[in-house]
């Protein structure tokens, strides 16, 4: 007989990298890959419905995958190697399971990050004189004006717990790799020597970057937000002006919207961010439904970032700023300039974030010394070292959403090749 893990402390005070070692005294069979599939699935789907509420209200549950804990152990993935590496699911569950077993551990902590960012009022009153949210913070120094630079100061100064809680998660991301016995950046990775890829995404654009000469943070923001695209950009930023753009085509179609959030309309780059939305949301309708799950889905959304890349590209591209806003010719040549530039700045700062990320695992002094190395010889700028990780924050798909940006250039080049500017109008394309 062997004893329950229910044996003990209560299960609210055992830590969650604790509770599956006490799931791992329970013997059990061979796992049935089809329905760890199903049940993956299902957990899935709970935790983006749990991620979808934070915003509004970041204390509703604590725990969102305490009920699929059998696709979020420890156990279950060592279970695994029963399977053999013959079976066909197994790497895929292994991803999977180990990517829902961070999420269930880390969940405490982006339930805190949520909190800090959009509920927590901080020490700094707006005009009106209400309390701040940081997230509130950022959105004003996004707007533009004379105040860009003081309400970043602001943030800046604001930023130290939520700093503390990014090197926490991270820290708690190695943690968990080394309990697992898995290295994180290959477990979670794309098959692709990520951070050697970025370095080399940084070096290449170095002289590029240096041609905007770019010194202050300030400066920095109101390049990456294009306001010298000045189109005739929507009044709002909602679905429906996003989909107009494809009315008449087949692009746009079947699409069925889960989330409803978007971007404020804070500046051109807005549309940009709104496009990458508008393409998540496209790949998760088009993906196939007559495949295992585990398979259909990457858990760490490279296919996704890669459409929702694609998608935002479509700014670039002269045949879509002329058919979706009526771009004049005379306007043309300076918008696309912004953009550009625009999108370089993100690829560059997608890049620095699989650098911060990787780095983060390594411990708080390699993290730090990102941000105040790094960030300035790359950026031409630094923070304070109290608030590193607030601004470039290396969320858990860093290397998808930077790996997906390269994807999507190269796939928006082959389908200019072959189906013209307009491929976003072909039935083929």
């Amino acid at each position: 007989m062997h004893r329950s893990w229910h044996d003990g402390p209560p299960v609210s005070e055992i830590d969650p990298l604790e509770m599956d070692r006490r799931l791992g005294q329970a013997q059990r069979g061979l796992p049935d890959p089809v329905q760890l599939d199903r049940q993956v699935g299902r957990a899935h789907d709970a935790y983006q419905r749990w991620l979808r509420q934070l915003r509004q209200d970041p204390i509703s549950v604590d725990e969102p995958l305490s009920e699929h804990r059998v696709v979020s152990s420890r156990l279950t993935f060592r279970d695994l190697t029963q399977l053999g590496d013959q079976d066909p699911l197994r790497s895929y569950l292994e991803r999977w399971i180990f990517s829902l077993g961070e999420s269930r551990v880390n969940a405490p902590y982006e339930q805190a990050m949520q909190r800090l960012c959009y509920h927590d009022p901080t020490l700094v009153h707006g005009a009106e004189g209400e309390p701040c949210t940081r997230s509130r913070l950022l959105e004003r120094a996004l707007a533009g004006g004379e105040g860009t630079k003081y309400w970043l100061d602001q943030y800046l100064q604001a930023a130290e717990p939520y700093s503390v809680l990014v090197r926490e998660v991270w820290q708690r991301r190695a943690e968990i790799a080394r309990r697992w016995g898995v290295d994180y950046d290959q477990q979670s990775g794309c098959g692709i020597a990520a951070v050697e890829a970025a370095q080399h995404w940084l070096d290449r654009t170095q002289d590029m970057f240096g041609e905007l000469h770019c010194s202050a943070l300030a400066q920095f923001v109101e390049l990456a937000c294009a306001r010298d695209a000045q189109l005739d950009w929507p009044s709002r930023l909602s679905w429906r002006s996003l989909t107009g753009w494809f009315a008449g085509g087949e692009l746009c179609s079947s699409l069925q919207v889960k989330s409803k959030a978007l971007p404020a309309r804070l500046a051109p780059a807005s549309f940009l961010r709104g496009l990458c939305r508008l393409g998540e949301e496209w790949s998760y309708t088009l993906a196939p439904n007559d495949q295992f799950f585990v398979v259909a889905h990457e858990p760490y959304d490279l296919h996704t970032h890669t459409h929702a890349a694609l998608f935002a590209l479509l700014l670039c591209n002269d045949g879509f700023l002329k058919s979706a806003l009526a771009a004049p010719a005379p306007k043309l040549p300076a918008a696309r300039r912004a953009l550009h530039r625009a999108l370089l700045i993100e690829s560059r700062v997608r890049a620095f974030k699989v650098l911060a990320s990787h780095a983060a695992l390594q411990g708080g002094a390699a993290f730090e010394e990102i941000f105040l190395g790094t960030l300035g010889s790359r950026f031409g700028f630094t923070v304070p070292s109290k608030a590193t990780g607030s601004l470039f924050t290396p969320k858990k798909q860093a290397v998808q959403r930077f790996v997906g940006l390269m994807l999507a250039a190269a796939a928006d080049t082959a389908l200019t090749e072959a189906h013209d500017l307009d491929w976003f109008r072909n039935p083929r394309g």
